[in-house]
């Protein structure tokens, strides 16, 4: 034997060490039972040193060792564990003692325990597979650790086999629970890889009783079926179990047995109970599923009306955080959507429901390779599948499946889904692969829904796909400067750029330096490359980028491919593009064919070609072309009305500036425009930059040149091209390009029409960006034509006109080297030079009619190629040369030109000499390096920045552009095929001769004068005269002077232009030139109105009208799709249902009822009763901290409640905003006020429904403070102060109020004007409790009350009412007198004046010596103090006070903690006697005079202590439990309120109750009046007081609000004048006490009490048929069985199979027989065979039902239904031990009140509340309060037959129990002391039974009902006084 170690807490081990030890002994363990040769089993388990030390520590080795096994009797095989003798093994107990340690160590320790368990079980699994592992773990809640061997079986689960191997147990307990271990163990040998690692194996095991009495079960009981219930409600229970239990449930549910024993227990909701309870406790997502089918199997047999919203209950548990919903989940659901085969959509609505709106869980589980062979996909795609996998062809049911998912649009729902996927934030891990995946088989879907087309379903497409789905930047406006049809100003820079001068002395000389620098790095970055022609060419602009940039719009450029597009690396955004390309690829296809009808009624009224055109502006590509194609198809198919309104408003021209910039587009827009004709041309025009294009449209002009060319040119071809081909350099330009460039010229040119060659081709010149090569072209064919056109078509004046403007924009046009040799030419040769036999008459004539204007330009064009900025000295040279060789006139006429202009000559002069000189020196090799005798050029006189400067640089001579924009031609071709053989030098002397000749070069003409002499100079200056200093002549012309001569030749250049403008405009007259000429041409062009411009201006509008539709559209269907998938309203439904639902199943009688987590504490319900006065209680969990309460009540304080989960969570936070049926009318921030609390929200009046929404739920509240009221339950507004402020109102409904405060007056006013005309006329219910209090004027009531017909207490109660005195605020509770003074003695005689207050006087000075106290006071402040004087400093009624009494009672015990800083008060200083708290507000104390609440009067409970609330121990040692009542009351809380209130209604009350009044609520409040009475109190508790003084500073702000607040608040003052005495009526007289301890309580004139006056037979009546007592809110009334009478009226009947009501059956009930049947308003409460009960709530005309309650509680049929409006309660009983209360206004269980004997007939006061229980079979009655607390019980000698109570006011009656017994005797009981006070007999029955009895509403009448051979009598008794009367 190996000796037992035992570790105490004295060992120096800690938790962690003392756990490690432990499993390195199991693991010794393990490995001497694993080891065949037991080679271990000799070694000790335990160290040595640890053996040593424990041993010192033991008294003996025989107390400590023990054997805790037993020895085994049958025989194992070798590789099984042997059961020898020596085989017994250490127990080491690890305590922990008093050391704590985490439950993260636990985990530890329980994971290693598992590891060796696998371990073991995996090294001896291929010996022997029957060998289970001999350990077993069991786990309990402890701080010790146990390891011992035992003998034990493997235990019995009452369905399974017993193993007979021997078990070694290792358990977790505490130490001091070793003796008292549970006996129920897990084997760990039998555990899965699955329930270890879930934790399955510390679940409970079932018991074995269970398990037998379910195994191989065919039928079933309502109580079995309640026990398969009760082991869920375990927390514990284990994976195997569950499974068993679900599965015998499965097996059963086919039974009628079963439906029934469910029917009984609740119905569906009890198996939805079942399934959410599953979901709790069942972290497995199989038995989950299985659960979940038997829910939907059930759900097969439900109403038609209820399925759906059971559904969405369902749905909400589904995405609920507790739920798995994985792949057997899932695959449950679609298995009960779809028909057994699985080919048939059978139930969408749970397709949609559960797994459709259920998307974004879809979205975040996935299958396994072993759940499905498609592998890792999420399940939302597998449900995508499956749907398609219904829809395509060969299908057996496609037709039916397609047709189901059209009618329930089905296509809306899925692209709903879509979109939100793209706009919803969700938590996925979804990556493109899942989103391509997804989108494929969404377009699959769609594509199958479309075959056949269906109009509905394509536009479903556009409405919940294309709108949603386009980006809201898109459409976007047009820029004018994007549209490629129109002629834009372009700013056109000085050819000498000389916007800006610099003076040169502001400029230094680096700075000069770096500037010749970057000019020369500008020169180099515009040099060209040639290179070979590409597909898309002259595309570039001068700044780099495509001609209309559209860098938001086009989005990626790279050509994407037809078949596989590249979707963006962003998920969201690459599964929007592939959704949207799917909607848009199955409409293309299906638009063609799509039925007419179809089309006309969906598509064309849906303004579609908005949509299509916004979406040619989306950037992706293809999109982009799905677009054009589907607004093609669309405008192909539509009729001539829509396609003309199309073309009006510029369509095409708006669609063409969205698809430019995207060449691809090519091929398709050549299709289209041959398709739509010339209309559609515009969107060539977009895309003329393409090869494709140009060569295409060349076929076209070759086939139709006239309509082609006028075509293009009408849709803007011409500016188009020119844009396009911008800064196109190379001259190598696409042959079919100059061809179509050249035919459209020639049409422009030689077309007769004026308009078309101004609009068109001037504007287009005039328009173009400068130095644009297309320009140059058309300028150059332009003239060409016309100089060698012969036709008749064109006048020669028109010709002679154009070629003036030509030659005019040529000379003032430059362009490049090329362009200047032509023009050269043009000059030179064929004008100057024209031989008029080579030339036409056009051309001859043009010339000599304009000989002086060419000259001009001649001579300008001259000064431009010679200026001294044009720094290629080579093509000067050739211009040179080609003047030279070419012009054999030149001496005759080159003087002529030149001097045509006194200007031309002066600069042409300068440029030569300055030319000469630098081409000289050039040549000869010699730059100076002086910068003094540097010669000027361009470089040096013009900035990189455009400013002319006067530094004198140099620049190199070689290599300089001819333009600052224009690059440098490489010398080969600035270099013509001239004579060469000439040198430069020689021709150069030949040309300075020739101008030396002529006169224009002479040694005379000197530069070099002074400033004063130069006709370009003003007056000399200084800064002029220092340059000349600072700078050296060149050939005899000053820097100056080349400067001027520069600006000279540019204004020539600017006034060139401008006359040409004015030619091409027809303007007679000049052109006013202003200081800045280069603004010219920006102000004549832009005030140009063209065509084009008209035309973008229309399309700008459409564009506008495109946008507003489309935003429009887009913003209505987001919102649809949002609400189309959204499930925000089934939410809060579902929420708030399956409250009602827990609710209703939980209680104490339901079968989901859970003993420990049931709340065990009271709370007052606000539910008022008759009088307003509340005493029902309900229990709620107590959310206090338990040192709140004593030892041994704290269970169930803080315990969870089954189904938290669903209502916890933090996802459901919106779920507690309204859901709103219609528009709000009203809605203002407001504040509703609870007793202690504030909750701020917001007031909503919508439609029918009053809505407040509380912003955050309340912590002292089990469920959200969400107000729904109802319209029609709205009787009365009042208007309310708050605080002293004018600016609350008080809402009164059915039995409660509501109070609102808003944040001014204005609101509140709105408020109560807005409902002013929308209040309703009270229902009889409110008539009957709330008559007198709201509907009465003050005059009414007080008249009533004067002629002894009102009560003292209603009275009082209409008075707090009207006062403003509220249950809502306890600043302005009600408040009631104390009217008794005698609280200590044992008698009490109501009939002694002594016996009662001063009510003349305040509670402060009912003791006359303290009354001087308080008049010194009111002296004093008066006489020392300059604020208001007063008496008392404290009030008579506040919050303090009213939390003082209500203390023991929640929720105010919660707000008393809350007003104490979190503690109870002081013991001696709380509500722990009556008579203390009387004679310190009397006498004792001069700051505690404290008025009664209305509770003294009617509520009992808040005297007891029934929450067991640790209240302190006051210093007697005496413990505050329970109120100390008066010796008189006998203790007992409900005889001293009973009595209270008899001396509230007594005759001395009444007699001076007006002087209290006064006081109160009358004239004695303030003034005068009050100063005498001595009845002032503090400022700030009376209206007026101001808190936001003037003057006042915030700390005195804040101390007013404290006061208001906190000290109290006087009642408004109702009476002016002193209130009217009451009259004095007779008491009764009888020598009978109600009780022996009072004497003076009247009996009441009340039929069978001992006060009561002799009876009279009024009348007695046969009937032979059966009669029942029907008791209406008004009368009393025999009417035949099974009547139905409403609001007293006869409307209806029933039978067992159904109701009637006005001859329509509104219910039937086949199955479940109807018992009784009773009504109230309009509604039904109808009680079952089974036990259940079932609300109808009716339509106002009654003839339908609105919706039904299923009440459980019963599980016998039920007897009888007692309604009483008055307490808004239910009182049901079926036969057994218990009665249950039902609340009428939540239809739900209120309370159940035990019985020792079954409950057969019930009845409950109309005044009091108090329930009678009457018992048939032990001839037994119990009378009970209204929340079930026992009054007495009445077990007569005469067999009971029928019983009932009075109904009379309990102040001024005593109530009495009526029994009618089997002979025809009648008994009353009082209710004080159920004793008997009376007894009758009824002659007329007296040897009858009386079967029932019923008092009328005073008490004086009590009819009585009788049976006898088959005849019905009835008798009605009534006092012989009233008969008198």
């Amino acid at each position: 034997m190996i000796p037992t170690t035992l570790l105490n807490n004295e060992t120096d081990l800690g938790v962690v060490e003392q756990t490690k030890f432990a499993l390195a002994i199991l693991k010794k363990i393990s490995e001497r039972m694993t080891d065949p040769n037991n080679k271990f089993k000799k070694e000790p388990l335990l160290p040595n040193y640890l053996r040593n030390r424990n041993r010192s520590t033991s008294t003996s080795s025989d107390e400590t060792n023990h054997a805790v096994g037993t020895e085994g009797d049958e025989e194992e095989d070798s590789s099984s564990y042997n059961t020898a003798e020596e085989d017994h093994f250490d127990t080491l107990v690890l305590d922990g003692g008093q050391r704590e340690y985490s439950d993260e160590s636990d985990d530890t320790m329980k994971t290693s325990l598992m590891d060796i368990v696998h371990s073991h079980e995996s090294s001896t699994q291929e010996r022997d597979s029957n060998v289970k592992f001999p350990f077993s773990l069991t786990s309990s809640p402890g701080q010790g650790v146990v390891v011992e061997s035992t003998r034990v079986r493997k235990p019995s689960y009452g369905f399974g086999s017993i193993d007979e191997h021997v078990l070694r147990e290792i358990s977790i307990v505490k130490r001091s629970e070793l003796d008292t271990r549970p006996e129920s163990t897990t084997n760990l040998g039998e555990i899965g890889q699955d329930e270890a690692e879930s934790g399955d194996w510390l679940r409970h095991p079932l018991p074995a009783h269970v398990g037998l009495e379910l195994k191989d079960l065919t039928t079933i009981t309502t109580s079995q079926l309640q026990r398969i219930f009760n082991c869920f409600k375990n927390n514990f229970i284990i994976t195997s179990d569950s499974e068993f239990l679900l599965e015998t449930i499965h097996n059963l549910q086919k039974h009628d047995d079963f439906q029934w024993a469910l029917h009984q227990l609740g119905g569906f909701n009890a198996i939805l109970f079942l399934y959410g309870r599953v979901v709790e406790i069942c972290e497995n997502d199989e038995l989950q599923a299985k659960c979940l089918s038997l829910v939907l199997s059930q759900l097969k047999s439900q109403r038609k009306g209820s399925e759906n919203e059971m559904k969405h209950l369902i749905r909400f548990v589904l995405n609920s955080t507790k739920s798995i919903f994985g792949f057997k989940t899932f695959l449950t659901l679609v298995r009960s959507c779809l028909n057994p085969k699985g080919n048939r959509l059978e139930d969408y609505q749970l397709l949609y429901i559960c797994l459709l709106c259920s998307w974004k869980r879809l979205l975040q589980s996935r299958c396994t390779e072993s759940d499905a062979p498609t592998g890792n996909r999420t399940l939302f795609e597998c449900l995508l599948q499956i749907i398609l996998d219904l829809c395509v062809e060969n299908r057996r049911f496609r037709e039916s499946n397609v047709e189901m998912l059209k009618t329930n649009k089905f296509s809306e729902a899925l692209l709903s889904i879509c979109n939100n996927i793209v706009f919803e934030a969700i938590e996925t891990d979804l990556n493109m692969e899942d989103g391509i995946n997804i989108a494929t088989t969404v377009k699959s879907i769609l594509s199958e829904l479309m075959a056949p087309p269906d109009g509905s379903v394509a536009i479903s497409f556009i409405k919940f796909g294309l709108l949603p789905f386009l980006p809201r930047e898109l459409p976007p406006l047009p820029r004018k400067s994007e549209a490629f049809f129109c002629f834009h100003t372009t700013q056109r820079s000085s050819i000498f750029n000389l916007s800006n001068v610099v003076e040169a002395e502001e400029i230094s000389e680096d700075e000069s330096q770096s500037i010749e620098v970057r000019s020369e790095q500008h020169h180099r970055s515009h040099q060209r490359i040639d290179q070979d022609i590409p597909e898309v060419i002259g595309i570039m602009t001068t700044n780099g980028n495509k001609p209309i940039s559209h860098s938001y719009r086009t989005g990626n450029n790279n050509t994407p491919s037809e078949d596989n597009m590249e979707l963006e690396e962003d998920f969201t955004k690459g599964f929007q593009t592939a959704i949207v390309e799917g909607i848009m690829s199955t409409l293309l296809n299906s638009l063609p064919i799509l039925p007419d009808e179809a089309f006309r009624n969906f598509l064309v009224p849906n303004q579609v070609t908005h949509i299509f055109v916004a979406y040619t502006s989306h950037p992706n590509f293809v999109l982009k072309k799905l677009s054009l194609q589907l607004l093609t198809a669309y405008l192909t198919r539509v009729k001539n009305p829509v396609l003309t309104e199309f073309i009006k408003n510029r369509g095409f021209f708006l669609t063409s500036l969205y698809t430019q910039g995207n060449p691809e587009l090519g091929p398709l827009v050549l299709e289209i425009c041959t398709g739509l004709g010339p209309f559609s041309y515009p969107l060539i025009n977009g895309l003329v930059y393409s090869n494709q294009v140009i060569n295409t449209l060349l076929q076209w002009v070759e086939h139709d040149e006239n309509t082609v060319v006028s075509s293009l040119l009408s849709t803007g071809f011409l500016p188009s091209v020119i844009k396009s081909y911008n800064n196109y350099w190379n001259q190598q330009l696409p042959r079919s390009l100059v061809i179509l460039l050249s035919t459209i010229t020639k049409y422009l040119v030689l077309n007769p029409r004026d308009e078309t060659w101004k609009t068109l081709f001037c504007q287009g010149i005039e328009s173009a960006p400068q130095y644009n090569f297309i320009v140059s072209r058309m300028l150059q064919d332009a003239t060409e034509i016309l100089r060698r056109y012969s036709g008749k078509e064109l006048k020669k004046t028109d010709s002679s006109t154009r070629l003036l403007w030509l030659i005019e924009r040529c000379s003032c046009t430059r362009i490049g080297n090329q362009f200047e040799k032509w023009l050269l030419k043009i000059f030179a040769v064929n004008i100057m030079e024209m031989d008029e036999s080579q030339e036409t008459d056009g051309w001859r004539y043009f010339v000599k009619k304009n000989r002086r204007r060419l000259n001009y330009l001649m001579g300008l064009f001259l000064c431009r190629m010679f200026a001294t900025n044009q720094g290629d000295l080579d093509f000067k040279q050739y211009a040179v040369r080609c003047l030279i060789l070419s012009c054999s006139n030149l001496s005759h006429w080159l003087p002529r030109v030149v001097r045509s202009d006194d200007q031309i000559e002066r600069c042409f002069t300068a440029f030569v000499r300055v030319f000469m000189s630098e081409a000289e020196t050039h040549q000869n090799g010699r730059l100076s390096n002086d910068p003094r005798t540097r010669r000027p050029s361009f470089h040096s006189l013009i900035s990189t920045n455009g400013n002319l400067i006067l530094t004198l640089k140099t620049a190199a001579a070689v290599g300089l552009p001819s333009d600052l924009n224009e690059p440098r031609l490489p010398h080969s071709q600035s270099i013509s095929n001239l004579d060469i053989h000439l040198s430069d030098r020689v021709i150069r002397s030949r040309f300075e001769t020739v101008l030396i000749d002529a006169g224009i070069l002479s040694p005379t003409n000197n530069f070099v004068s002074s400033p004063s002499s130069s006709m370009f100079s003003s007056a000399a200056d200084f800064k002029t005269f220092k340059i000349l200093l600072e700078a050296t002549p060149i050939s005899g012309v000053s820097h100056s002077e080349l400067r001027q001569c520069l600006i000279t030749v540019e204004k020539m250049w600017i006034g060139t232009i401008a006359k040409s403008l004015v030619r091409r405009s027809s303007i007679s007259g000049s052109i006013k030139i202003p200081n800045n000429p280069s603004t010219i041409p920006f102000l004549t062009i832009s005030n140009s109105a063209t065509y084009f411009n008209n035309i973008f201006e229309a399309a700008h509008v459409f564009s506008i009208e495109v946008l507003d539709v489309v935003t429009k559209m887009r913003t209505k269907q987001e919102i649809e799709v949002a609400r189309r998938v959204s499930v925000r309203d089934a939410d809060i439904t579902a929420k708030e249902k399956w409250w009602e639902i827990r609710q209703s199943l939980i209680h104490p009688k339901a079968p989901w009822y859970f003993p420990t987590s049931y709340p065990k504490f009271w709370t007052l319900d606000q539910t008022e009763g008759p009088s307003r006065v509340r005493t029902r209680l309900r229990k709620e969990p107590l959310k206090i901290h338990s040192r709140f309460i004593k030892t041994g009540y704290q269970e169930n304080l803080a315990a969870v409640q089954p189904l938290d989960f669903l209502f916890l969570s933090d996802s459901s936070e919106f779920l507690n905003y309204p859901i709103l049926q219609s528009e709000i009318e009203f809605i203002r921030f407001s504040i509703r006020i609870i007793p202690g609390e504030e909750l701020p929200g917001e007031v909503i009046f919508s439609g029918d429904k009053l809505y407040f929404f509380c912003e955050a739920c309340h912590i002292m509240l089990n469920h959200c403070p969400k107000v729904s009221i109802p319209r029609t339950a709205i009787y009365q507004i009042l208007r309310r102060r708050y605080t002293l402020e004018d600016r609350a109102a008080e809402i009164f409904v059915d039995s409660q109020s509501y109070f609102f405060v808003f944040r001014t007056y204005r609101d509140r006013e709105d408020f109560v004007q807005v409902f002013s005309t929308k209040l309703t006329n009270a229902s009889p219910s409110w008539f009957t409790n709330h008559s007198l209090l709201l509907n009465s004027s003050l005059t009414t009531v007080t008249s009533q009350w004067v002629k002894g017909t009102l009560s003292n207490f209603d009275y009082l109660m209409y008075l707090n009412t009207a006062a403003g005195r509220t249950y809502c605020d306890l600043m302005q509770y009600p408040v009631f007198p104390f009217v008794l003074a005698k609280y200590d003695c044992p008698t009490l005689d109501l009939y002694a004046p002594p016996s009662y207050r001063d009510l003349r006087k305040p509670m402060a000075i009912q003791d006359p010596a303290k009354e001087n106290h308080f008049v010194s006071t009111y002296n004093y402040l008066k006489r020392e103090c300059d604020s208001t004087p007063f008496h008392y400093g404290s009030h008579y009624s506040n919050s303090g006070i009213v939390l003082h009494f209500l203390v023991r009672l929640p929720p105010y015990t919660q707000h008393f903690l809350k007003y104490q800083d979190g503690s109870f008060d002081i013991p001696d200083r709380s509500f722990h006697s009556i008579e203390t708290t009387w004679k310190l507000a009397s006498k004792d104390s001069n700051t505690d005079f404290k008025e009664a609440i209305p509770e003294f009067s009617y509520l009992p409970e808040f005297l007891e202590n029934l929450q067991h609330f640790d209240l302190g121990v006051r210093q007697n040692e005496s413990r505050v439990d329970d109120v100390n009542l008066p010796p008189w009351s006998k203790h007992d809380a409900r005889i001293f309120t009973l009595v209270n209130r008899q001396a509230l209604e007594s005759q001395e009350v009444r007699k001076h109750l007006g002087d209290w009044i006064d006081l109160i609520f009358g004239y004695k409040q303030t003034g005068k009046s009050a100063v005498q009475a001595i009845n002032v109190f503090h400022p700030s508790t009376y209206e007026g007081f101001e808190v936001e003084a003037d003057g006042a500073d915030e700390v005195i702000q804040r101390a007013r609000r404290a006061m208001v607040s906190t000290y109290g608040q006087t009642p408004k003052r109702l009476f002016p004048f002193p209130h009217p005495k009451s009259q004095i009526q007779s008491s009764d007289s009888c020598d009978i006490e109600v009780i022996d301890t009072v004497w003076g309580i009247r009996w009441g004139q009340i039929l069978g009490s001992p006060a009561s006056p002799d009876l009279d037979f009024v009348s007695t009546r046969d009937y032979r048929e059966p009669v029942e007592i029907f008791e209406s809110p008004s009368r009393i009334v025999f009417w035949p069985n099974k009547t139905i009478i409403l609001n007293d009226a006869v409307v209806g009947s029933w039978d067992t199979s159904g109701i009637r009501i006005k001859s329509n059956i509104i219910h039937l009930c086949i199955g479940d027989e109807i018992t009784t049947c009773v009504g109230v308003d309009r509604t039904l409460w109808v009680g079952h065979q089974s036990g259940r009960i079932s609300v109808l709530n009716l339509t106002n005309s009654l003839d339908a039902v609105v919706n039904t309650v299923e009440l459980v509680g019963h599980y016998q049929p039920i007897k009888f239904i007692d309604l009483n409006q008055e307490f808004s309660i239910a009182v049901s009983c079926s036969g057994e031990s218990y009665a249950m209360i039902w609340d009428m206004n939540r239809m739900s269980f209120a309370n159940v009140i035990e019985h020792s004997d079954p409950v057969d007939y019930v009845y409950s006061s109309r005044s009091t509340g108090d329930i009678l229980l009457l018992s048939y079979t032990n001839n037994f009655i119990s009378l009970k309060t209204i929340n079930g607390f026992p009054i007495g019980d009445i077990r007569p000698e005469e067999k009971i037959v029928s019983a009932c109570l009075t109904s009379v006011d309990p102040g001024r009656n005593v109530n009495l129990v009526a029994i009618g017994c089997d002979v025809g005797i009648i008994k009353f009981y009082s209710t004080w002391d159920v004793r008997l006070v009376n007894k009758i007999k009824v002659l007329p029955i007296w040897t009858l039974e009386i079967k029932s009895l019923r008092y009328s509403r005073d008490g004086r009448r009590l009819y009585c009902l009788s049976e006898t051979e088959g005849r019905y009598v009835t008798v009605a008794l009534q006092l012989a006084q009233l008969k008198k009367s």
